[in-house]
């Protein structure tokens, strides 16, 4: 499984001792880390400007610019699905941060004890989540990948692989539409021609061959396709 982690921390040492404890328990539990380190929350604020996400966010809460408070909060805003686990050498402060839905604090004395269980808990989180609220696994180029039904706007294919565009990235992952479909086993999603799926709740227009997208693409589709679309989203809206 592979997690991409941002950490905000603005002490090196304290950053490095962090890198260690994820090296060693990616090495240990055989998943894979990809690792990203900021200074401090504004650093990470202007990448979140540009589409970077991480799947969770290593907070230092004592920082001179935007501290890990402010942080969370942005955070928050930009990416309410992301994990945000707070490290500090005053737990005190963590009642600051109730309302930005922390999954974890660890106190900085405690990093190599603690922080370990809390990536463990992450990963058990995230696999109940993939049982549970439909994730779909794919073995991609660069490795195994964690890919959530409510972060996919719509498949295409490319060649031997499928591009799977989510809000902020594509990803291409090998095989057919047709094996993609089968891994998705979810009525959200719908051929609307034979070179592309399209998740229905990502839909707000149906035309006789367009569908107009929350993101604001208009994406051509077979007569076909859209009327299993126009069905589809009849269903839903019905609750049927």
């Amino acid at each position: 499984m592979m997690i991409s982690i941002a950490i905000v921390e603005d002490d090196k040492d304290d950053r490095t001792r962090i890198e260690k404890v994820l090296l060693t328990y990616q090495r240990e539990h055989n998943c894979i880390f990809r690792m990203k380190a900021f200074d401090n929350g504004l650093l990470l604020k202007q990448e979140m400007e540009q589409a970077y996400r991480a799947n969770t966010y290593l907070l230092d809460i004592e920082m001179a610019q935007m501290d890990g408070i402010q942080t969370a909060k942005m955070i928050r805003e930009k990416d309410p699905e992301a994990f945000l686990i707070l490290i500090s050498r005053h737990p005190e402060k963590a009642y600051q941060i109730i309302d930005s839905n922390v999954f974890r604090f660890v106190e900085k004395r405690e990093i190599e004890e603690k922080l370990p269980q809390a990536l463990s808990s992450m990963l058990e989180r995230l696999e109940w989540e993939r049982q549970e609220n439909c994730c779909y696994f794919r073995n991609s180029v660069s490795g195994l990948e964690v890919i959530y039904y409510r972060d996919i706007l719509y498949l295409t294919r490319s060649g031997k692989y499928v591009l799977v565009k989510k809000q902020n990235e594509e990803i291409r992952v090998r095989g057919s539409l047709k094996q993609a479909m089968e891994q998705l086993d979810s009525d959200q999603f719908v051929f609307a021609d034979k070179g592309r799926i399209i998740n229905v709740n990502y839909v707000i227009k149906v035309d006789k061959q367009s569908v107009s997208l929350t993101n604001g693409e208009t994406i051509e589709v077979s007569v076909h396709g859209a009327a299993n679309m126009k069905e589809k989203m009849r269903q839903k809206w019905q609750g049927i």
